[in-house]
């Protein structure tokens, strides 16, 4: 799987908090301004590449994060892609004939797919509001999920790290879970 974290280069700051996030479900390996750095201690491997434009991207499945609301873009060489953004984001995504691309609203606002319930110091409570497809093609039925948060984390970063738990299958590795009514 390819996390593709899309915007203007912010030296790595999300990147690597992402990294934080997601260190214990997965062997992360990084490129940032071209750098390669290996993080993480899952059984199971991800690439985060952090770039200004997807560019010759070449994989099959990926999970395409914005890093700021405003931005255009061709996904032309990604078979299958989940696009993560927030639901007041402007944005323009078209996919190239036969390719698969699904947006999935991240954010703050209720309108959104995934979003807090609730924020607290110490954790986090995210609400998955509606059903999501993950890779496999499994439905993922709405739900709480409660998270531990980390010190200096955007809290951003948990929804999206949510997100692509949900998305790979990896969800059974996270704190309580609730089913929602």
């Amino acid at each position: 799987m390819t996390i593709v974290l899309l915007g203007e280069n912010d030296n790595g700051v999300v990147a690597k908090s992402m990294c934080s996030a997601l260190g214990k479900y997965f062997r992360i390996f990084l490129i940032v301004d071209g750098v390669l750095e290996e993080r993480g201690s899952g059984d199971k491997n991800i690439v985060i590449v952090d770039t200004e434009k997807i560019g010759n991207i070449l994989v099959e499945k990926a999970i395409i994060i914005s890093k700021h609301s405003r931005f255009n873009c061709l996904v032309t060489k990604i078979k299958q892609a989940v696009v993560l953004l927030d639901c007041k984001d402007k944005y323009d995504f078209t996919p190239m004939s036969g390719n698969e691309l699904n947006i999935i609203s991240v954010g703050t606002a209720d309108k959104n797919t995934i979003t807090f319930s609730s924020n607290q110091d110490d954790f986090v409570v995210i609400s998955l509001l509606r059903s999501i497809k993950n890779f496999n093609g499994e439905i993922i039925e709405p739900q709480e999920i409660v998270i531990e948060k980390h010190t200096n984390t955007d809290d951003y970063i948990y929804l999206y790290a949510v997100a692509i738990l949900l998305l790979t299958n990896e969800q059974s590795g996270m704190a309580e879970k609730t089913n929602k009514s």
